[in-house]
């Protein structure tokens, strides 16, 4: 049984890493068209990656509207998990499961109702505001199950003793609830801002005109002018990752991610 495990975690990696090793190759290829395995290679795809303004332009937006969009959603999130955890009230587990519908709904039918309530009811045009919004929909329920988790298995005895020996509630909040609940406001903004960055459903009905997030611009790039730029600039996103673990690893906040932080 022993011999088995190390050939389904071979198994395993081969599946997860197999898809990302062809795009790295594909980005390597010296012909004019994305093909695997590449006839040729070359760096000049990277070249032409960094180069194309509006690669760059959508890159801009995707970061501008995943860090607001985390922002925001970690903030409501928060305040909605320490509610949940922290105080009894009628309807309390009804509003648990309410707060996590958008993650049932497709992600599609997301994007057009938040579409029909800013161009019906708000009478706006899609724009990033409108953007971050409909990201915010699905990020809110995202963040907050990732922190409801953490609080909830913080010992609330702690923070009673601390009222007890005559600590004010902010100074708890700050020295105690907040502390203990940062891993999962870690993991919680990665998770959301890795949704809201690589988006394309809601994205599509959203974006202000003129304007697009990398995700849609990459698949729209797929339909008229399949080169190897599409693949050099997924590779220059897997590396920005890599580099950000890293660095997490190095300062070691990723015992956050992985809940070690909790006691």
């Amino acid at each position: 049984m022993s011999r088995r495990v190390p050939y389904a975690n071979l198994l395993i990696a081969i599946v997860l890493l197999a898809p990302l090793a062809a795009v790295i190759a594909t980005s390597l290829n010296a012909g004019n068209y994305a093909v695997f395995p590449p006839k040729g290679f070359s760096l000049d795809w990277f070249s032409e990656a960094l180069g194309n303004t509006r690669f760059l332009d959508a890159l801009r937006l995707s970061f501008v509207v995943a860090v607001a969009s985390t922002v925001i959603s970690i903030v409501v999130g928060f305040l909605a998990a320490y509610a949940m955890t922290r105080y009894e009230y009628r309807g309390q587990r009804l509003s648990q499961i309410t707060a996590l519908g958008p993650l049932t709904v497709p992600e599609i039918v997301v994007g057009l109702s938040v579409f029909v309530f800013v161009a019906l009811r708000l009478q706006q045009a899609p724009s990033i505001p409108a953007l971050v919004l409909g990201h915010c929909v699905v990020g809110i329920p995202i963040g907050l199950q990732v922190i409801v988790a953490t609080m909830a298995s913080q010992d609330v005895a702690l923070e009673q003793a601390a009222e007890t020996l005559g600590a004010s509630s902010w100074r708890v909040f700050r020295t105690i609830t907040l502390p203990l609940a940062t891993p999962g406001l870690i993991g919680a903004s990665l998770l959301v801002f890795i949704f809201s960055f690589d988006n394309i459903s809601i994205s599509l009905f959203l974006m202000p005109p003129g304007e697009s997030t990398l995700p849609v611009v990459m698949y729209q790039y797929l339909d008229f002018r399949p080169d190897p730029s599409i693949a050099a600039m997924s590779t220059l996103l897997v590396a920005l990752g890599l580099i950000v673990f890293f660095v997490l690893h190095r300062i070691g906040a990723l015992k956050h991610l992985t809940g070690s932080g909790l006691r």
